[in-house]
C-alpha cells in the first residue's frame, strides 16, 4: 500500500497492510529532522517550507503522514527578505531596506515568545464583549479563493506534487475554542463567561469555526486528504461536558460538515481528558481521534479508549515524550507493543508519535518507526 492508502484504510476503520506510522511535530522539529535552521522556515518563502516538511518525511521514510503547516501570506513574503552578511542572516524590510539580525534560537516556542506580542490577557484588543462585536472585531471572512491566492495552502500543493502518494496530508484547522477564550478576553475572562454567558462564547466558536471552512476547502483543492481539528483547553479535566458540549461541540460538528463537504477524513486531536466525552466524539463522525500522553492526572491510554468506543472510529497510539528526547528505547518499544496489541489487532488504529520538538532526538524517532513497522508484520505472519 502507498501511505495514502495506508492511512485511508486505517481511518475508514480498515486493516491497512501494516500499522500506519504519523509523525507529528512542531516546525523546529521538522528543520532539525531535515538538518535547516528554524529561521529558513520561519522567514523563507513557502517553497522552503514545503522543501523543509518534505526533507523531514523523508528522513523518516517509514512515516505515513505530514500534517502541513500552513503558508505564510504572499504580502508578508512580499514585504521582507533574508540577507547573510558574514555568515549571519539578517531580515531586510525589501520597502525601506531597514534590517534586523535573525537571532539562533532553538525551539518554535521560544521564536514565538519574541515575535507575537499580545497583552497579558487577550491577543484581541479589545475583546468580544457582546454578540454585537462579532462583525467588528472578526471581520469579513475570506474565501477558498482568497486564501489560495495568499499562499496560504502552497505548501500542501506543493508537498502533493512532490510527494504524490508518498504521503498522507493534513489542513490544519485546529484551534477554534482557545481562540475564542483569547477574543473575549483571554483564559480566565473566558472560563468566567462560559459560567455567566455560554451564548457568547458558542457564537464566537461557531464563527471561527465557519472562518476555517476557507482554508479547508482550499486545502482540499491542493491535494490534502483530512482536515487536521483540534480540541485544546477543553477537556473534562479543565471544562464540565456539559458546558463543552453546549459551547465547544456545535463548532466541531461545523468543522466536521465542512470537511465532510469538501470529501475529506477528519482527525480530531483532542488535548485533555477526552473519556467522559468519547460518545459525543464518536457521534460527531470524525474518523480519527489523535489523543497524547496523560496530563494533569486523567487517562488518555489508546487501549482504554478501544474498549470504550470499539471500531466507531480509527484511535492514534502515542509514546511518552521524555522517552523521546532521553533516547530510552526500551521504554518506547514498550509502550508500541502494549498500545498496538491493545488496540492495534484488528485495524482502525494509527501509531502517532507525541508531538515533537527539536528536543527530541531523531535515532529515537528512527528507533519507534523501525519498532512499528517491525511488529506490524510480525503480528501479520
Amino acid at each position: 500500500m502507498t501511505s495514502r492508502e495506508r492511512m485511508r484504510t486505517a481511518l475508514a476503520r480498515g486493516k491497512p497492510d501494516r500499522i500506519p506510522v504519523a509523525m507529528v511535530g512542531d516546525s523546529d522539529f521538522y528543520c532539525k529532522a531535515a538538518g535547516r535552521p528554524l529561521w529558513e522556515f520561519e522567514y523563507g518563502e513557502n517553497r522552503a517550507r514545503a522543501a523543509i516538511q518534505i526533507e523531514a518525511h523523508l528522513r523518516f521514510p517509514d512515516n505515513d503522514f505530514i500534517c502541513c503547516w500552513a503558508g505564510l501570506d504572499r504580502e508578508t513574503i512580499n514585504s521582507r527578505r533574508v540577507v547573510i552578511e558574514g555568515g549571519r542572516p539578517y531580515l531586510e524590510n525589501t520597502g525601506t531596506g531597514e534590517r534586523w539580525a535573525i537571532r539562533s534560537r532553538a525551539t518554535a516556542a521560544e521564536w514565538g515568545v519574541t515575535d507575537h506580542r499580545r497583552t497579558s490577557e487577550s491577543g484581541w484588543d479589545p475583546p468580544i464583549t457582546c454578540e454585537a462585536d462579532l462583525h467588528r472585531v472578526l471581520g469579513t471572512d475570506w474565501n477558498a479563493r482568497e486564501v489560495a491566492d495568499r499562499g496560504i495552502v502552497d505548501p500542501i500543493r506543493l508537498m502533493r506534487q512532490e510527494l504524490g502518494d508518498d504521503a498522507y496530508l493534513a489542513v490544519v484547522a485546529h484551534g477554534i475554542f482557545p481562540e475564542a477564550l483569547d477574543a473575549v478576553g483571554g483564559f480566565e475572562r473566558g472560563m468566567v463567561l462560559l459560567h455567566d454567558n455560554p451564548g457568547l462564547v458558542r457564537s464566537v466558536v461557531e464563527r471561527l469555526a465557519r472562518r476555517r471552512t476557507a482554508t479547508v476547502e482550499a486545502g482540499a483543492h491542493a491535494g490534502a486528504d483530512a482536515a487536521w481539528i483540534g480540541g485544546y483547553l477543553e477537556g473534562a479535566d479543565l471544562i464540565a461536558p456539559a458546558i463543552w458540549r453546549e459551547v465547544a461541540l456545535p463548532g466541531h460538528r461545523i468543522q466536521v460538515s465542512d470537511a465532510r463537504r469538501h470529501g475529506l477524513q477528519v482527525l480530531f486531536w483532542f488535548l485533555g481528558d477526552c473519556l467522559p466525552l468519547l460518545d459525543d466524539l464518536v457521534e460527531l463522525g470524525i474518523d480519527g481521534l489523535v489523543v497524547e500522553q496523560d496530563r494533569r492526572g486523567y487517562s488518555s491510554d489508546p487501549v482504554e479508549i478501544r474498549r470504550r468506543v470499539g471500531r466507531n472510529v480509527c484511535v492514534y497510539g502515542w509514546n511518552w515524550e521524555l522517552d523521546f528526547i532521553e533516547d530510552r528505547r526500551d521504554n518506547i518499544t514498550r509502550e508500541v507493543e502494549r498500545q498496538m496489541r491493545g488496540a492495534g489487532t484488528d485495524g482502525a488504529f494509527v501509531m502517532g508519535t507525541t508531538y515533537m520538538t527539536s528536543e527530541v532526538q531523531i535515532e529515537a524517532v528512527d528507533h519507534f518507526c523501525r519498532e512499528v513497522v517491525r511488529m506490524s508484520r510480525e503480528a501479520s505472519s
